[in-house]
């Protein structure tokens, strides 16, 4: 599968460089020419508790291989996934997929776990991750109780009554936690 970060800023770099580093093929797309050639030139220095320098695949939009991001992206969705990372060594471990969203034609973003690490909150649409856009979004509170390392799905999850919350007809697509996990945003 092909993977890209589209508006791939400061942090889209970095991502990119530990994504490739980690033997993933993934293109950092963005606008900005000599960003794109600096990063072809170079490669993404990395600078922070580790310092490194990583060649990367540098695109600008037209130059996407045969596809316009426009017309694809209502067929994008995304599951929920997790990594762990070795502070000491700086590397990954093995993807873990949480929450599959596609299984029920949906797709996952802003994922936030609750400060007492109880519960899992996430909003959900159709597709991509502009969920602020779509009328159909709509928020999930999953207890992680319910998360035993096989994935989770909209069958599977048990998520808490969100109906309260989530409005009929409009997004509901930013899901937060106050400070203390009390109360949600």
């Amino acid at each position: 599968m092909k993977t890209a970060i589209y508006g791939a800023g400061s942090l889209g770099i970095i991502l990119g460089a530990y994504i490739t580093a980690a033997g993933k093929d993934i293109d950092l797309i963005n606008h900005n020419r000599s960003q794109v050639e600096a990063l072809r030139r170079y490669g993404a220095r990395v600078v922070g508790t580790v310092e490194k320098t990583q060649p990367v695949s540098a695109l600008l939009p037209e130059e996407m291989k045969g596809q316009d991001i426009r017309t694809t992206y209502p067929k994008i969705q995304y599951n929920l996934y997790r990594r762990s990372f070795d502070v000491a060594t700086h590397n990954f471990g093995d993807e873990e997929l949480v929450y599959d969203a596609a299984s029920a034609d949906k797709s996952v973003t802003l994922p936030r776990i609750s400060p007492d690490g109880r519960y899992l909150l996430f909003a959900i649409g159709q597709y991509g991750c502009f969920h602020s856009r779509h009328h159909d979004a709509d928020i999930v509170c999953i207890p992680m109780e319910k998360y035993t390392g096989t994935a989770l799905t909209a069958e599977t999850c048990s998520p808490v009554d969100m109906s309260p919350v989530n409005s009929a007809g409009y997004s509901d697509s930013y899901p937060s936690w106050s400070s203390n996990g009390h109360w949600m945003m």
